[in-house]
C-alpha cells in the first residue's frame, strides 16, 4: 500500500530509519479473520484514504477475500464480505470488488514493472546518495 501511496505522493528514501515491520501475532496479514476490520479501522482512522485513495481498500479486500476462497476457505471469505458490507467505511458491493481487483491488479503490475525497470536502468555508476537514489525514483514513477 505504501508504494502505491508513493507514486501519487513522492518517495523518498533516507539514511535513516522510519519504521522497522516486525511480524507479530495482531498483524493485519496475521490474523485472516479480522482483516477486513482492521482495513476497515485504517480507513476510519484516515478518512482522507475511503475519499482519495478508495481503489486502494477496494483492491485488497477483494484480494483478500479471494485468497480466502483460493485457500478453500468460504466460510471466512463470507464473514469477511460481511464484515465489509456492516462497516460504513467500506460497503462495496461485489461489483465494485471485482472492478476494484481487476484495476487494482493491472496498476500493481505496471508498478512491479515499473520497479522492476528502475532498478535496472537506475542504477548509478558511482555510489548514490540515498537522496539521489531518492529523485530517481520518484522521477521514474511519474513516469
Amino acid at each position: 500500500m505504501l508504494l502505491r501511496l508513493s507514486q501519487h505522493c513522492g518517495a523518498l528514501l533516507l539514511n535513516t530509519v522510519d519504521w522497522i515491520k516486525h511480524t507479530s501475532a495482531d498483524s493485519i496479514s496475521g490474523q485472516p479473520t479480522r482483516y477486513v476490520e482492521a482495513v476497515a479501522a485504517l480507513v476510519e482512522a484516515h478518512p482522507d484514504l475511503a475519499t482519495r485513495y478508495r481503489r486502494l481498500p477496494c483492491y485488497n479486500i477483494a484480494r483478500h477475500l479471494l485468497a480466502e476462497l483460493l485457500r478453500g476457505h468460504p466460510r471466512r471469505a463470507i464473514a469477511s464480505w460481511q464484515e465489509n458490507r456492516q462497516s460504513h467505511m467500506l460497503r462495496f458491493s461485489v461489483w465494485q470488488l471485482v472492478r476494484g481487483y481487476l484495476a487494482g491488479r493491472t496498476e500493481r503490475r505496471d508498478l512491479v514493472t515499473k520497479l522492476r525497470d528502475c532498478a535496472t536502468s537506475c542504477r548509478p555508476q558511482i555510489p548514490a546518495t540515498p537522496e539521489l537514489l531518492g529523485r530517481q525514483l520518484h522521477a521514474s514513477l511519474r513516469t
